[in-house]
C-alpha cells in the first residue's frame, strides 16, 4: 500500500472521527431510545445466527430418520415472528432518533445564520447556505435513519457468522478467508474515491441551488436586460458540471458493486466445490453444508451491500464538515461581555468619538481601511445628513451607529452608553435602520409592515404607511393592506418598496433612525414630504441621513461631507456654501 493511499486512508478515518465527536452532543438526548433501537436490531441478528442452526438439525434428522419436519417448521415460524417483531421495533426506534437529531442539528444551523452579520454573507451565497441546511442536513440523516442499520448488521454478522461458520467447517471456512479480506480492503479503497467525489457532488449542488436562487431573486432584472439567454447558457454549464460530478459519483458506485458482486460469486463457487467434496467424502453432513451455505449467504448478503453505508457515512462526514464549518463561524458583534443592560428612559443622543474601521485582510493584502478618525455629537431630535462619492464610508458608518459592525478602533455611545454595553434586542428598538436594500418577504403589505409584531391593530400600520407616503397607494390596491406583494416584493414599484420598508422601520417608533439612501426610487417632493412628517413628530426622532441628494440633505441640521473615509466638513447648508469646499463643488456641480 503506498504512503498516498495510507494518507487518504486515516484522512478517511479522521473525518468519521470528526463527524461522530461533532454531531455527540445533538446525540446526547436520544442515548437511551437509540440503545433501545440497537439492542432490538441486535436481537434480530442473534435471532438470524440461530435459523441456521436450526436449519441443519432438521435436515439431518430428517436424512437420518424421515421425520422431524412438523417441529422444525414450527421452531423457524417463531424465529421469525420474533425477528420481525425486533426488527419492526428497532427500525422504528432508529427513525424516530434519527428524525429527532437532525431536526436539532438543522434548527441549530438556523440559528446560527441569524446571528451571523454581513462580512459572513458576503463571503458565503445564499444558495450554497440552502444547500447545507436542506441536503447535507438530510445526508446526515440517512446515515442515522438506514446505514447506521446496515453496519450494525455489517459488524455483527461479520463478527458472529465465521465463528459458526468455522464451528461447522474449519478448512472451508479457512478457504474462504483470503476472499472475505480481499473484499472488505477492496471496498475501504474504493469507499475514498467515493468520498471524494461526493464532496465535489455536494459542492457542485451547492453551486446549482445557488444559481437558481440568484435567478429567481433578480428575475426582473433579467427580464429588463434581455439577459434570458445568458442565464439559460449560466445554468446549462452549472447543471452539466453537476451531472459530470454525478457520473463520476455513479461509475465508483457501480465499479464497487461489481467488485462485490465478482468476489462473492467466487466465494460461492469455492463453498460449492469445497465443501461437495466434503458431503461426498463423508466428512461434512449434508444439514452441516447447507447451514454453513446459510451462514454464507447472511455475510455475502451484508458485504453485497456494504458498500451503500460506507459511502452513506463518508458522505454523511463529508457534508457534517460542510454543516459545522459553517457552525464555527463566529458571530462579527459578540454580545458575550458582561455588564450590558438597557438605558432606562432613551433620549436617542448619538457620540462618535475617533472611530476607525477597516475590513479583515482576504487574499493575502491587507485589512482594507474604510473610515478613518469619525467624530459625531448628533443630539436629541436633530438631523444629521452624512454626503459624499460613492465608497466614501456613509453606508458602513451608519452599519457603525446601528451596531451591525463593529469598529476597529474609537467608540460609538447612545445616550452616554457605548453600544457594546447594549443587549442587541434592545438596540434593535431603540436604532431603526433603514438600509439600501429594499428587502420584501413575500405576504402582505400590511404583514411586511408589520413584521416585528404580527398581532398589532391596524391603527399603527396605516399610521406608519401614512407617514411613508404610502397609505394613498395601498387605498388604490383592491385588496388594500391584504395585497400580497410576491417574492421580494416583485409586485411593486422601487419607490413603493422603498416606502414599504420606511413604513415597517416607522412602525417601531425608535428614538434613532438612520436612513441610507432609502429616497433614491422617489421624487424629491416625496422625500422632501416624509422627512417634514418625520421632523413633526413628538417626540421628534434622531435622524442619521446618508444620501447623493442634495435636496434632501439641504435642511439638515448638520451636514457632513466625506472623502476617503474622512468627515472633511460639517455645518449647515449655509454655511457650508460659503465656505467654498467640497460641499459647495457639489452643489455647483
Amino acid at each position: 500500500m503506498t504512503a498516498g493511499t495510507d494518507d487518504r486512508s486515516a484522512e478517511r478515518a479522521g473525518d468519521v472521527v470528526a463527524f461522530l465527536r461533532r454531531i455527540g452532543p445533538y446525540f446526547r438526548p436520544w442515548h437511551g431510545p437509540w440503545l433501545g433501537a440497537l439492542a432490538a436490531l441486535a436481537a434480530v441478528h442473534g435471532i438470524e445466527i440461530l435459523i441456521p442452526l436450526g436449519v441443519q438439525r432438521a435436515v439431518d434428522r430428517i436424512a437420518a430418520h424421515g421425520d422431524g419436519l412438523d417441529e422444525a417448521v414450527l421452531a423457524l415460524l417463531g424465529l421469525a415472528v420474533l425477528r420481525f417483531l425486533a426488527l419492526n421495533f428497532g427500525r422504528r426506534r432508529n427513525a424516530l432518533v434519527s428524525i429527532g437529531l437532525t431536526t436539532a442539528l438543522r434548527q441549530a444551523f438556523y440559528e446560527h445564520l441569524q446571528t451571523l452579520g454581513r462580512g459572513f454573507y458576503a463571503r458565503h451565497g445564499i444558495g450554497d447556505l440552502m444547500a447545507r441546511a436542506t441536503s447535507d442536513i438530510t445526508a446526515i440523516q440517512r446515515f442515522f435513519r438506514f446505514a447506521l442499520h446496515q453496519l450494525v448488521s455489517l459488524a455483527s454478522v461479520v463478527l458472529i457468522a465465521p465463528a459458526f461458520m468455522a464451528a461447522q467447517s474449519p478448512e472451508l471456512t479457512l478457504w474462504l478467508l483470503p476472499l472475505l479480506v480481499a473484499m472488505g480492503w477492496s471496498g475501504w479503497l474504493l469507499a475514498g474515491h467515493l468520498r471524494a467525489a461526493s464532496a465535489h457532488g455536494q459542492a457542485a449542488f451547492g453551486a446549482l441551488t445557488e444559481a437558481v436562487q440568484q435567478n429567481l431573486g433578480g428575475i426582473r432584472s433579467i427580464h429588463a436586460h434581455a439577459q434570458e439567454e445568458r442565464e439559460i447558457r449560466h445554468f446549462r454549464r452549472v447543471a452539466t458540471d453537476y451531472a459530470g460530478v454525478a457520473r463520476r459519483l455513479t461509475r465508483w458506485q457501480a465499479l464497487l458493486a461489481a467488485l462485490m458482486g465478482l468476489l462473492c460469486g467466487l466465494m460461492g463457487l469455492v463453498v460449492v466445490v469445497v465443501g461437495g467434496r466434503q458431503v461426498l467424502a463423508g466428512t461434512m453432513s449434508v444439514g452441516t453444508l447447507t447451514a454453513f451455505i446459510l451462514y454464507l449467504g447472511m455475510i455475502l448478503g451484508v458485504l453485497r451491500s456494504c458498500g451503500h453505508p460506507v459511502y452513506v457515512l463518508l458522505n454523511a462526514s463529508t457534508a457534517a464538515r460542510r454543516v459545522f464549518r459553517i457552525l464555527d463561524e463566529r458571530p462579527e458583534i459578540d454580545e458575550s461581555g458582561a455588564g450590558l443592560a438597557p438605558v432606562a428612559g432613551a433620549r436617542g443622543e448619538l457620540r462618535v468619538a475617533a472611530l476607525d474601521f477597516a475590513y479583515p485582510a482576504r487574499g493575502g493584502a491587507g485589512p482594507a481601511t474604510v473610515l478613518a478618525g469619525i467624530g459625531l455629537h448628533v443630539r436629541p431630535g436633530e438631523m444629521h445628513a452624512l454626503i459624499g462619492p460613492v465608497g466614501c464610508g456613509k453606508s458602513t458608518l451608519l452599519g457603525l451607529l446601528a451596531r451591525r459592525l463593529a469598529p476597529t478602533a474609537g467608540r460609538v455611545e447612545l445616550d452616554g452608553r457605548g453600544l457594546e454595553r447594549l443587549p442587541l434586542d434592545y438596540l434593535r428598538r431603540q436604532v431603526a435602520f433603514v438600509t439600501q436594500d429594499s428587502f420584501l418577504f413575500a405576504t402582505s403589505i400590511g404583514e411586511n409592515i408589520s413584521f416585528d409584531d404580527p398581532a398589532r391593530p391596524p391603527e399603527p400600520v396605516s399610521a406608519a404607511a401614512r407617514a411613508a407616503r404610502l397609505a394613498e397607494t395601498i387605498a388604490a390596491f383592491p385588496d388594500g393592506f391584504a395585497t400580497r406583494v410576491g417574492e421580494r416584493g416583485i409586485t411593486l414599484s422601487g419607490g413603493q418598496q422603498q416606502r414599504t420598508v420606511l413604513a415597517r422601520n416607522l412602525i417601531i417608533e425608535a428614538p434613532v433612525l438612520l436612513l441610507d439612501d432609502c429616497f433614491s426610487a422617489l421624487d424629491t417632493e416625496t422625500a422632501a414630504a416624509i422627512l417634514a412628517e418625520l421632523r413633526a413628530r413628538r417626540p421628534r426622532p434622531t435622524i442619521v441621513l446618508a444620501s447623493h441628494r442634495l435636496a434632501t440633505v439641504r435642511e439638515a441640521d448638520c451636514i457632513h461631507v466625506m472623502v476617503g473615509g474622512r468627515i472633511v466638513e460639517s455645518g449647515r447648508h449655509e454655511a457650508l456654501l460659503a465656505g467654498a469646499g467640497h460641499y459647495a463643488e457639489l452643489v455647483e456641480a
